[in-house]
């Protein structure tokens, strides 16, 4: 079934559904199983203040923005094979400062409300089981796909922030006891390309013209109305194994086919990716050690090997060499306030100034913050993404070594306090895309002043308190200091402060008879 034909189907039956419940259906209180129907909406208000992503505060950067994003939902289990799930999304921001509004090179000024698009933020079909062969299922349409610690497969999409997360995707399911293998196909292109949106963001908004829907530096041609996704069309096929037989080990295995094309920045501008091709292979593995109450050891590593384009006639494509990894160890205690502390590091390799291979690695559909609410997994960091975007593109994570260590604690049920504390280096010294200097494109400069010649990214500091007033509300403050290292040609802290409170409802009805 096509995407379109999708969308049209799923807007039909919540239709019907919407109908019996304004024809006074009654609402059940039972088990889901007596209630097919799941319909409600959350909402979430975020307010956000940062400073220095580019560590010179002799530049304006400083922002602060109340974010207010809803999302209707209906889940609909026709029967005990299929099910249908649409899933509305609309976010609205209100700058208090903006360093962009009315223009770059004036002072900072409060922006005017803008009013974002409304999009289908998930909308798929899933077949529960299939009749004759009920260990298998198919999902298909657009929705969120997130594995382990979401190295790999997190927040595919970065120009939005984190607005929405979905993928739009295939996942074919064989399930035996308790392992899961998984055939996954993925479609991601720059804009919203497979559903309709409305109120789409002008390529320049007529109010704020620093204030584009689409990247900066781009080719005009390309770009299109509407809020951008990405820098970059990106598809995807592979395999995905989960092995949770064992008692005190999980173990997960994948590859992937990945290609990344399209790019619509200017091929001189110096972040610029060429289209490329490559296979991925990894595995993750959780060890829980029975010796020790409490302590668990977490690993994963992930290898790239393929080809990207050298964009000249005669010039040979040049090979693509990439790596990624993390190890840590995790301690809970059985005391009161329930503690607990990790620690680890992380390795991404970066590209070597001297050699033609591509090194930098590429973090395929994980474009996020990487951050953990809930404790299971030591947080990267939400301010330390926005100083990527003078690297390879906004939340790309590469070229990185980072040792943290983080504890966390419940004084009181509602209330979670972590602390952590990260050092930060570069496996390789900022080199703007050296393999394209040899003649493939013309030699492009970075940004003036942003980078040093050194292999210290910095240090960062962070807090957050997480609270949960009831099941239904429940929301984080999270306070990050960064101080950066001779990465870096200006050495001026930043920091990164948010706040957000999230209220979900939920509502059930039966299933209307036609």
């Amino acid at each position: 079934m096509s995407f379109s034909k999708c969308t049209t189907y799923l807007v039909l039956v919540v239709a019907v559904a919407f109908t019996a419940a304004s024809a006074g259906q009654s609402q059940a209180t039972g088990a889901e199983a007596e209630a097919p129907i799941t319909y409600g909406f959350d909402e979430r208000i975020r307010f956000e203040g940062y400073n220095n992503a580019d560590f010179n505060s002799a530049k304006s950067d400083r922002l602060n923005q109340l974010r207010m994003r809803t999302r209707p939902y209906v889940d609909i289990n026709f029967n005990e094979y299929l099910e249908g799930y649409l899933r509305m999304g609309w976010e609205g921001i209100k700058r208090n400062n903006d360093a962009s509004y009315p223009s770059a090179t004036v002072n900072e000024q409060a922006s005017p409300f803008m009013a974002g698009e409304l999009w289908f933020d998930n909308a798929y079909l899933k077949l529960k089981k299939i009749p004759g062969v009920e260990n298998l299922s198919l999902q298909a349409g657009r929705f969120e796909i997130f594995r382990g610690e979401g190295f790999l497969f997190s927040d595919p999409s970065a120009v939005d922030g984190s607005r929405d997360a979905y993928d739009n995707a295939f996942d074919l399911a064989y399930r035996h006891k308790n392992s899961n293998l998984e055939l996954i196909g993925i479609d991601n292109p720059k804009y919203d390309e497979f559903f309709p949106t409305w109120n789409k963001a002008p390529i320049v908004d007529a109010s704020n013209s620093s204030n584009s829907g689409t990247m900066k530096n781009c080719v005009a041609s390309l770009a299109q109305t509407g809020k951008q996704l990405q820098e970059w069309d990106q598809t995807a096929i592979g395999m995905y194994y989960m092995n949770r037989e064992l008692k005190n080990t999980d173990i997960d295995a994948y590859t992937f086919f990945n290609k990344s094309y399209g790019d619509i920045r200017k091929p001189t501008y110096y972040t610029y990716l060429p289209d490329r091709h490559y296979t991925l292979f990894g595995g993750r593995v959780v060890q829980r050690v029975k010796q020790v109450s409490g302590l668990s050891l977490t690993g994963e590593f992930a290898y790239e090997d393929g080809t990207e384009d050298s964009m000249k006639a005669r010039k040979p494509n040049f090979d693509i060499r990439a790596w990624g990894g993390y190890g840590y160890a995790k301690k809970k205690f059985n005391v009161k306030m329930n503690p607990y502390v990790t620690a680890g590091f992380w390795a991404l390799s970066g590209q070597d100034p001297k050699s033609r291979t591509v090194g930098n690695f590429d973090p395929l559909f994980s474009r996020s913050t990487n951050m953990s609410l809930t404790g299971d997994a030591p947080s990267w960091s939400e301010f330390y993404v926005y100083s990527e975007g003078y690297e390879e593109g906004s939340y790309y994570w590469t070229n990185l070594k980072m040792a943290q260590v983080e504890s966390g604690f419940t004084p009181v049920k509602p209330l979670t306090f972590v602390g952590g504390y990260a050092h930060l280096d570069a496996m390789q010294p900022f080199a703007v895309n050296p393999y394209h200097a040899v003649g493939s494109v013309e030699p492009a400069k970075p940004s003036t002043g942003v980078f040093g010649s050194g292999l210290g990214r910095g240090q960062l500091a962070k807090v957050r308190m997480l609270y949960r007033i009831r099941p239904s509300i429940q929301g984080y403050v999270n306070l990050e200091k960064f101080f950066p290292g001779d990465f870096y040609a200006p050495h001026h802290s930043g920091y990164w402060f948010r706040t957000e409170i999230t209220y979900r409802f939920n509502g059930f009805l039966p299933l209307p008879k036609l």
